[in-house]
């Protein structure tokens, strides 16, 4: 039986593709326009991931379409202040 690797994705700020622990996950709920914060990996919906880095989220604040998402991260982790 063949071992599976590690499951990578894309960061939308870096565009690098890391471990899927390493990131922040958001997910566009079906039938909504509104961008959800989702730890868990067992919720459908369009995912976007972003990397934990402090370059990736300063890079997200200035892109307009993020906006939403730097907003989020303000409010879970409470310790980026730029």
């Amino acid at each position: 039986m063949q071992e599976r690797g590690e499951t990578l994705r894309l960061c939308v700020a870096c565009r690098l593709k890391k471990d899927r622990q390493e990131m922040y996950r958001f997910i566009q709920l079906q039938h909504s326009k509104d961008l959800v914060f989702m730890p868990s990996r067992f919720q459908f919906g369009r995912s976007m991931y972003l990397c934990k880095s402090l370059e990736c989220i300063n890079k997200i604040k200035s892109i307009k379409r993020y906006k939403q998402i730097y907003e989020m991260i303000l409010n879970i982790e409470g310790v980026y202040d730029s």
